[in-house]
C-alpha cells in the first residue's frame, strides 16, 4: 500500500495516500495535519494522481520547495522528496500496522524513587515539544492569542533557554514588550532591536558576551513581532525550529497570565485569576506548597498585605484533600467582635427576639476549607473558642445546648508577627500545623513585568481596548519602584495605567502617574540617612546594595556564582546593580 510519509528529524508520520483532494498544515483543521517546524497553518492542496499526487501551495510562507528550490506547484511521486518548511515529504510502500496517526516519543530511562515512570519523566524535550505543539495546534485562534504568556513559559521548561519573550517593534519605533518569562536586561533588549530592524524575517542567531539568543521575528503590516530566546550555550537545532514555529504562532498574540514551571503545576490546582510568576521567591514557596498540600493539617499564612493569601488559600484548597468540598473565606477585621462569632459559628432558633436561626461559616465549611483572613484582630473571648474549635472539631452555635461535629480544614492568614502582640501562644501553635511565608513584591522583582504585563491584558480585555505592550521606560519605572502595597498595588497601578493608555498603543512611563510621585517624594523630604523616619524604599535599597556587595566579594567578581548565593537569577542581578546604580 502506497503511504503519504512526513518525516521530521526523529518524528515520522504515514497516512494512506488520499482518494480525494485534501488541504495539509499545521492546523488540527486540515485533513492531513503536520505541526513540524515551518509549516503554515493551511499550506497546500494535495490532489491525488495516477501513482502519486500533486501539492499546490495555497499562500504560505515557505511555499513548497523542491530540490532547494521554491515553487508553488509540485509532482509527488515514489522517489521524490518534497518539503514543507522543516517537513519532508515522500511517497513510499508501507504495511497497514505501519499508518500510524500517533508520533512516536522518544523514552528516556529516568524513574521516579517508586519506580513508575511519569509521563514527563518518559518524554525527551523534543518529544515534549512536540507535544505541546500538537495542544497549540489544537486551540482557536483567539486561544492562542489570550495564552501567549503560559506558553512561553511552557516552552521555557522544554528549552534550555533561560529567558524568553515576545515583543513587537514599529520599523523604525521603540520595542514593546508581550509576553515574557522573566527580567529583560538592556543590553538584550538593545540587541535584539536591533537586530528586528537590520532583518525584517525570519530566525538567527546573535552572540552577546552573555550567551547565545535565538532571534525569530516576523514583520505584520508596519511592525515587527517576533521571539527571542537567552541561552547560556548554543542552542540544538530542534530548540532553533522550536523558537521559530512558536514565533510564527504568537506573532498576534495577546497577553494572558503567567505560568509556574512544569513539574509544580502538575501537583497544584492553580486558580484562573492567579498570576503567580516563576521567581525564585515564588518558586520555592509554591514547591513547599506542592510537597505538603495532601495533608490535612491547618494552615497559616504569613505575609504583608497585598502578597495574594486569598488566592494562595484557594490554591490549597482546591489542591489538598478537601478540594470536592465548599470554600467559604471571612475578614476577621471587617466585622464586629460582637457580631463575629454568630457569624463563625451561627445561631440556634429563639435566642432572641428578631433574631432568625443561621448557620454559621464552619458549618458551611462542612467538608471543604475556610479561609480567616487577619486571624490576628480576633477578640481574646473569640480566640478561646476558636481553640476549642480546632481541639474538638466541633461548634457551639449561638442558643444552642449541645456542640455539633465538623470537618472543616482552617486556613488562617495575618500580615503581621503574631507571637509578637497578645495573640494566644496556644490557639497559634494549634493553627501552625503548616506555615508559609508568601514573598513581598520587592523579593520577586523578576515577576514584577510578566505580572503588569498580565494585568495590562486583563484589564484590556475587561474594558475593551486593546495595548500593544510595555515600552522599556515603562519597565525600568515599575522595577524601581519599592511597591509596599504589594500585587495589590502593582494590580492598581497598571489598571490606571491602561485607562489612560490610548487604544492599540504602548504603555508608556507617563502612563504610571502614581509611581514616580512614590520614587520622587522620598528625594523632596530629603530625610537624613540617620534619622529613623528614612523612607522604606531607601532602607529597602541599603540592604539590597550591601547583600549584593557581599556576594560579589564572596564569589570574587564571579556574578553567575554570586546570583545563586543571593538566590536570584544572573538576569536579576543585573537588573538589581543596574537600579542600584552598581558597578
Amino acid at each position: 500500500m502506497q503511504a503519504l510519509t512526513i518525516r521530521f528529524q526523529s518524528q515520522t508520520i504515514r497516512v494512506p495516500l488520499p482518494k480525494t483532494e485534501v488541504n495539509v498544515g499545521a492546523s488540527a483543521s486540515n485533513e492531513i495535519s503536520i505541526p513540524f517546524p515551518g509549516v503554515s497553518r493551511v499550506h497546500a492542496r494535495l490532489t491525488p494522481t495516477r501513482g502519486g499526487a500533486v501539492l499546490t501551495d495555497l499562500g504560505s510562507k515557505n511555499q513548497i520547495v523542491v530540490n532547494g528550490k521554491r515553487t508553488n506547484r509540485a509532482e509527488l511521486a515514489p522517489g521524490v522528496v518534497i518539503h514543507l518548511g522543516h517537513a519532508m515529504l515522500t511517497i513510499e510502500d508501507a504495511s497497514t500496522g505501519d499508518l500510524i496517526a500517533a508520533y512516536p516519543i522518544e523514552s528516556e530511562t529516568k524513574r521516579n524513587t517508586s519506580g513508575a515512570q511519569t509521563e514527563s519523566q518518559t518524554q525527551s524535550p523534543s518529544a515534549a515539544a512536540l507535544a505541546l505543539i500538537r495542544d497549540i495546534e489544537r486551540m482557536p485562534d483567539r486561544a492562542i492569542r489570550q495564552r501567549a504568556q503560559s506558553i512561553l513559559f511552557s516552552a521555557r521548561d522544554l528549552v534550555a533557554a533561560e529567558l524568553l519573550f515576545l515583543f513587537d517593534q514599529a520599523l523604525d519605533g521603540e520595542i514593546a514588550l508581550l509576553a515574557t518569562t522573566g527580567a529583560v536586561e538592556h543590553d538584550l533588549l538593545d540587541a535584539v532591536s536591533t537586530a528586528a530592524r537590520t532583518r525584517r524575517e525570519g530566525m538567527r542567531i546573535l552572540a552577546p558576551s552573555s550567551g547565545s539568543i535565538v532571534l525569530a521575528t516576523h514583520r505584520i503590516g508596519r511592525k515587527i513581532i517576533g521571539i527571542a530566546a537567552l541561552f547560556s550555550s548554543g542552542a540544538s537545532e530542534w530548540e532553533k525550529d522550536f523558537v521559530e514555529y512558536l514565533a510564527l504562532k504568537l506573532s498576534n498574540g495577546d497577553r494572558k497570565s503567567s505560568s509556574p514551571p512544569t513539574e509544580i503545576k502538575s501537583q497544584l490546582f492553580i486558580p484562573e485569576e492567579m498570576i503567580v510568576g516563576t521567581s525564585t521567591a515564588m518558586t520555592s514557596l509554591l514547591t513547599e506548597i506542592a510537597a505538603t498540600v495532601h495533608s490535612r493539617l491547618d494552615v497559616l499564612l504569613l505575609g504583608e498585605t497585598g502578597t495574594g493569601k486569598e488566592l494562595i488559600a484557594r490554591m490549597i484548597h482546591a489542591s489538598g484533600p478537601t478540594a470536592t468540598g465548599p470554600f467559604v473565606a471571612i475578614n476577621c477585621a471587617a466585622i464586629p467582635s460582637e457580631l463575629l462569632e454568630a457569624e463563625l459559628f451561627g445561631v440556634q432558633g429563639r435566642v432572641a427576639t428578631g433574631v432568625d436561626p443561621r448557620p454559621g461559616l464552619f458549618a458551611q465549611a462542612n467538608g471543604g476549607s475556610i479561609f480567616l483572613d487577619e486571624i490576628g484582630e480576633l477578640a481574646d473571648g473569640l480566640q478561646a473558642k476558636l481553640l476549642r474549635v480546632l481541639q474538638e472539631r466541633e461548634i457551639l452555635p449561638l442558643g444552642a445546648s449541645s456542640p455539633k461535629k465538623i470537618d472543616v480544614r482552617v486556613i488562617a492568614a495575618s500580615n503581621r508577627d503574631l507571637l509578637a502582640g497578645e495573640f494566644r501562644s496556644d490557639l497559634y501553635y494549634r493553627l501552625n500545623g503548616l506555615q508559609f511565608h508568601l514573598p513581598p513584591l520587592r523579593e520577586r522583582t523578576e515577576d514584577i513585568v510578566p505580572l503588569a504585563i498580565a494585568f495590562a491584558s486583563r484589564t484590556a480585555d475587561e474594558y475593551g481596548k486593546r495595548i500593544r505592550g510595555m515600552s522599556r521606560k515603562a519597565m525600568d519605572l515599575l522595577m524601581s519602584h519599592a511597591w509596599p502595597g504589594n500585587i495589590r498595588e502593582l494590580q492598581a497601578e497598571v489598571a490606571r495605567a491602561v485607562l489612560r493608555c490610548a487604544d492599540g498603543a504602548v504603555l508608556q512611563r507617563e502612563h504610571f502617574t502614581t509611581v514616580p510621585l512614590h520614587i520622587e517624594t522620598p528625594a523632596r523630604i530629603a530625610p537624613t540617612p540617620t534619622t529613623s523616619t528614612e523612607d522604606l524604599q531607601t532602607r529597602v535599597e541599603s540592604v539590597e546594595r550591601e547583600a549584593i556587595a557581599d556576594a560579589l566579594r564572596a564569589s570574587a567578581g564571579n556574578k553567575s556564582l554570586a546570583a545563586r548565593i543571593l538566590g536570584i537569577t544572573r538576569n536579576g542581578l543585573a537588573l538589581k546593580m543596574r537600579r542600584l546604580k552598581m558597578r
